[in-house]
């Protein structure tokens, strides 16, 4: 974990779209830099609200921050922003908006996400506010793409302090099968299933095993269905208090392409998302 962290906050002028502060506080960030995209004819209302928006980030824990007032098309200025910036990581609540018109969290943050070099936290403006690193998922596929999200949480937290669980999933085209049906059942699909499992489970010790050299604690979970079905049931069942996906892991013939499962999960859960590339 590196002391100098630097977060960029895009903020669209309501009070939903701070809902990220909290999760940004208990990262330990060193400097956060606060980013407002407005409308050409509404600059100064802009810098007044971010000079509202610092003292509410201060009151959050945020010690340092900074303000930036950029035009442009929020996702392509979010993005560079944070390479001119050097940032560390981009934070941002979804469906933030009530107050520029043009700065829609909603869909910028699938943009953000699609394009941006840089991990993405993306915080529900709706969800309950609970300690972020209390309970860790994160969904690997057996490639190394995938284990991009455990050296991005290496970077962001300290690994003693955090417990992962790392799920993997056999995926299946119909309804999610029980593990226990599928060992004991006796025809080729089953047969086939349980071969994939086996797999599954091994390449998960292997990365429990990678996850304990980093520092740290780290559980596996096996399941067999819809991927971004059982990464949410998964998250329900533990009560993750984060997801950390990566955006892409294997290429080829794989039907899990993770670009695809990370879409799915960032519509459909409340939960708070780190989205690596």
């Amino acid at each position: 974990m590196s002391s100098k962290l630097h977060a960029l906050i895009p903020l669209d002028g309501s009070d939903l779209a701070e809902a990220v502060f909290p999760a940004v506080s208990e990262l330990g960030v060193a400097e956060v830099t606060l980013l407002s995209v407005p409308g050409p004819a509404s600059g100064a209302e802009a810098e007044c609200y971010l000079n509202n928006a610092a003292e509410r980030a201060h009151a959050a824990g945020l010690t340092k921050v900074k303000k930036w007032v950029r035009e442009g098309k929020p996702p392509e200025v979010i993005v560079e922003s944070a390479t001119r910036l050097g940032a560390s990581l981009i934070a941002l609540t979804t469906h933030g908006r009530s107050g520029f018109d043009r700065f829609v969290l909603g869909s910028v943050a699938e943009k953000v996400i699609r394009t941006a070099a840089h991990p993405v936290l993306v915080v529900r403006s709706n969800a309950p506010v609970r300690p972020l690193l209390e309970r860790i998922l994160v969904p690997l596929d057996g490639s190394e793409k995938s284990w991009r999200s455990v050296e991005v949480l290496k970077s962001l937290v300290d690994p003693e302090k955090v417990r992962l669980t790392l799920i993997e999933v056999a995926e299946t085209l119909g309804d999610s099968p029980r593990i226990e049906a599928i060992r004991t059942g006796d025809d080729l699909a089953s047969r086939f299933l349980s071969l994939q499992l086996d797999g599954v489970e091994q390449r998960l010790l292997n990365a429990a095993a990678r996850a304990r050299t980093l520092g740290f604690e780290a559980l596996t979970e096996t399941a067999a269905g819809r991927p971004a079905s059982q990464i949410m049931d998964a998250a329900d069942r533990m009560g993750a208090t984060l997801i950390a996906l990566a955006t892409s892991g294997r290429s080829g013939p794989s039907r899990w392409v993770l670009g695809s499962v990370t879409e799915l999960v960032l519509r459909a859960s409340n939960v708070p998302l780190l989205i690596c590339r």
